[in-house]
């Protein structure tokens, strides 16, 4: 019944009609998943490489079965040069074009029949394979080379299906100086030494899809943990004890994942090799993850920061992405949303619910932000390039969607749910109804209605929610608020529904009531002798959704204080930043400090700069001389930065600059310092000259530099512009000089900054290709336009593309 009343709903909705591109971009296609023309058993990959020469020599083998009659079988390839080509063996001709190799049959061949191309090739690959060297600018790189394949860029150094609708074994030689390491998927074979070189044999007998085939050569240590796990870094670059700390959580979270898949970790072993450089900040090839540098932090500096969510990720991806694929990229938010969500399962594991909640409303920040840029459903096989479809809607959306799910089903229906689609699914490729059809064969549940919803859907309900209480009732308004569209773009239609339905979960003085949302406006009445203390809505803050709801505050304070849901508590000390606040509520923001949940202390300390007052100023220094958390002090310090020619501040700040025992906090007063006016410049000058070489601390000094005095920082800025800083120090130096610039347009700086258009750091190009756009000056487009047509680093194509479509708006 409830299920028909909603379609009626849907029917009658007066939704807007719009033609929409799901980024923005009007490149955006339509992408059908690819057909295929064989089905790949195995692939036998050779490659010799030397990291001091960005080149390679290799061979591939590949066994595939026709799936239709054929006169040729073609392979995705480039970057290469094809030496031969064989079918079973005997030389066959064959031609590389547009990066398809297709080798021509003798005969056609009908389907069925199994057969063996070898392909011997020679090349410098552009994309998928990268060689990381040491130079003038930062002689201390280490040399290695490692690959990365997501999405389609496998190919760029081995022919293969580069899609991600094919599943085969693999197995790596690969021939290295032997000073070298060699980390690849699944079992080490062998490893055999000759005339200074050493060729390392890996077999994977699970099969995968073609991206997550990977080797990484380098200089490494390597240290081994429970469960076959494995860690491997660069030599002479972290301590024993620092990977350990930052890496150690993973036989743990193995456990937990192998526990809610029902499935224990499948592979022969599980590799975490961080390297320099990565494109990303990690990547889930099977039983090899990749990191990226900054997942092992120096003990000086470890204090208060982890990277343990990414860990965790990528742990995740092993059973979700690698164990089970999404079949094409439309459906992309099967591998990411669900490790996504993962990191906030894990979180609620080892850490409590409360910290869940934090987790979840940082990714439901992050989505809300993101749409107000672009809005998509989260199944979209409408894009530009399969890179675009790396954004939070496939990430966090996805994974909210997961949780909303989960109170649908229940906890034990999305345990049962989640098992029985991994184990049905596992070593296959899936699309969005393959999991839909797992979650009801588990639970009996219809579930249409809630991915045509969520899934298929867009937006979110905006809640505009009120409350009165009389005569020993309570009534409670709901008020959904979201203008309604229905929307196609190529063969897609999708809708911003006039009302989702949702349950949601009404806390009163401790009474839960669980209800269904599913009008555009709804009232509830409750039986309330006195005024409640407490209500909340959304108890638990299992929706995602944007809210409106006007309490005194008295209630908000009450809330802050007794709310036993972290959503709620964080909630409520958002919402007290009003004006002529009074007394109390800054005391209750104080009070604040010694929350459980540190990002609800971090909350109020932000709410109290937003208020401002002398008072809510006085409030914030009393709690950074209390609280031991780094996390909180760090929020205090930025929030300071407001205030700092208050006299009782600044001392606050300067003494901060000798005294405060955290780097990145100390970095944090040091640029906050600098707004205290001119006469700060000399003593933020030595502070910066002291610790130019130190990553934790120069970034804020050079930034309260900037603030004291523009003029006299400027050569400090282009200086540490320059290739060769530190990548953080870079990246605060050309954030800097983009404000400045914005206003005022010197040559010099324009000039500089246009050159970054070019620069070797992946980081600095991509922000100054963004921060170009976002300037709109016209002189940017064909700097941009001429390094978009030989950029190779996904992220930022995606920048130079959105870049160009701001510049040329009209």
């Amino acid at each position: 019944m409830r299920r028909t009343l909603w379609l009626l709903l849907l029917a009658a909705c007066s939704a807007v009609d719009t033609t929409w591109t799901p980024f923005g971009d009007p490149a955006n296609r339509p992408h059908a998943e690819r057909p295929l023309e064989a089905d790949v058993h195995h692939y036998a990959i050779r490659v010799r490489l030397d990291p001091a020469e960005p080149r390679i020599d290799g061979s591939v083998e590949i066994s595939f079965t026709t799936l239709r009659r054929l006169g040729a079988i073609a392979f995705d390839a480039a970057d290469m040069t094809v030496r031969s080509a064989k079918l079973d063996g005997s030389d066959m001709p064959f031609e590389l074009k547009n990066e398809r190799l297709s080798i021509r049959l003798p005969r056609p061949v009908e389907k069925g029949i199994r057969m063996t191309a070898t392909i011997a090739y020679e090349g410098r690959p552009r994309r998928g394979l990268h060689f990381i060297r040491p130079d003038a600018g930062y002689s201390d790189k280490p040399l290695m080379v490692w690959s990365h394949g997501e999405a389609e860029d496998n190919h760029h150094w081995f022919p293969c299906h580069d899609y991600p609708n094919d599943r085969a074994t693999s197995e790596t030689w690969v021939t290295a100086p032997a000073k070298f390491k060699v980390i690849s998927n699944g079992k080490l074979v062998d490893r055999v030494e000759e005339g200074g070189w050493a060729t390392t044999h890996h077999r994977m007998d699970v099969d995968h899809v073609s991206y997550l085939v990977s080797i990484v050569v380098a200089d490494l240590e390597s240290y081994s943990d429970r469960g076959g796990v494995e860690y491997h870094v660069p030599k002479g670059k972290f301590k024993e004890a620092e990977v350990r700390r930052d890496l150690g959580v993973t036989p743990e979270a193995m456990a937990f994942f192998s526990s809610i898949t029902g499935v224990p970790y499948p592979y022969p072993k599980y590799a975490q090799t961080v390297v320099w450089d990565f494109e990303m900040g990690g990547q889930e090839n099977i039983s090899a993850t990749t990191l990226y540098q900054w997942v092992v932090t120096p003990s000086r500096a470890a204090e208060g920061y982890s990277d343990e969510a990414l860990v965790v990720h990528e742990l995740a991806h092993q059973w979700f992405g690698d164990l089970v694929t999404c079949r094409s990229w439309a459906h992309l938010w099967l591998n990411e949303g669900f490790a996504t969500y993962c990191e906030w399962l894990w979180a609620e594991r080892r850490y409590g619910r409360a910290e869940m909640q934090s987790q979840m409303r940082s990714g439901a920040e992050n989505y809300l932000g993101e749409e107000a840029d672009h809005r998509r459903p989260i199944v979209c096989s409408v894009f530009t390039d399969p890179d675009d479809m790396f954004d939070s809607h496939t990430y966090d959306r996805g994974g909210w969607i997961l949780h909303m799910l989960r109170q649908v089903v229940g906890d034990e229906g999305w345990r049962k749910g989640v098992a029985h689609y991994v184990k049905k699914h596992a070593r296959g490729v899936v699309d969005t109804r393959d999991f839909r059809r797992a979650m009801e064969e588990a639970t009996g549940t219809d579930l249409r209605w809630f991915f045509d919803q969520w899934v298929y859907g867009m937006g979110v309900p905006e809640f505009e929610v009120s409350h009165r209480w009389e005569k020993g009732k309570l009534r409670l308004v709901v008020e959904q608020k979201q203008n309604p569209v229905r929307a196609r773009c190529g063969p897609l239609e999708s809708r911003v529904p006039e009302a989702f339905r949702v349950p949601v979960e009404i806390g009163i003085d401790g009474a839960v009531h669980r209800m269904w949302i599913e009008r555009r406006r709804q009232e509830f009445v409750f039986d309330c002798r006195s005024p409640p203390r407490l209500v909340s809505f959304d108890r638990t803050g299992s929706i995602l959704k944007r809210l409106k709801w006007k309490k005194s505050a008295e209630e908000l304070m009450w809330q802050l204080a007794h709310d036993p849901e972290a959503a709620g508590r964080h909630w409520a000390a958002e919402q007290l930043e009003i004006e002529n606040a009074p007394e109390a509520a800054i005391a209750a923001l104080v009070a604040a400090k010694d929350d459980p949940c540190v990002e609800i202390a971090r909350q109020a300390a932000r709410t109290l700069a937003g208020i401002g007052t002398g008072a809510a100023v006085a409030g914030l220094l009393k709690i950074l001389a209390e609280t031991k958390s780094v996390l909180l002090r760090k929020t205090i310090y930025q929030g300071l930065a407001s205030f700092s020619e208050r006299p009782e501040v600044r001392a606050v700040l300067r003494e901060a600059l000798e005294k405060e025992p955290n780097l990145r906090c100390r970095g944090w007063a040091a640029a906050s310092y600098g707004r205290a006016g001119a006469e700060t410049f000399d003593e933020l000058a030595t502070f910066y000259d002291r610790n130019r070489d130190e990553p934790y601390l120069a970034p804020g000094g050079l930034e309260g530099l900037a603030h004291a005095d523009g003029a006299r920082a400027k050569p400090l800025l282009l200086e540490a512009l320059e290739y060769g800083k530190h990548e953080w120090l870079r990246a605060r130096a050309l954030g800097i000089l983009f404000d400045r610039w914005s206003e005022k347009k010197e040559e010099d700086v324009t000039a500089r900054l246009l050159d970054l258009v070019d620069d070797p750091s992946n980081g600095v190009r991509k922000s100054a290709i963004e921060r170009l756009g976002d300037a709109g000056d016209a002189r940017a487009a064909a700097r941009i336009e001429a390094r978009l047509d030989k950029e190779t680093v996904p992220d930022v194509r995606k920048a130079a593309a959105a870049a160009l479509r701001k510049l040329r708006k009209p």
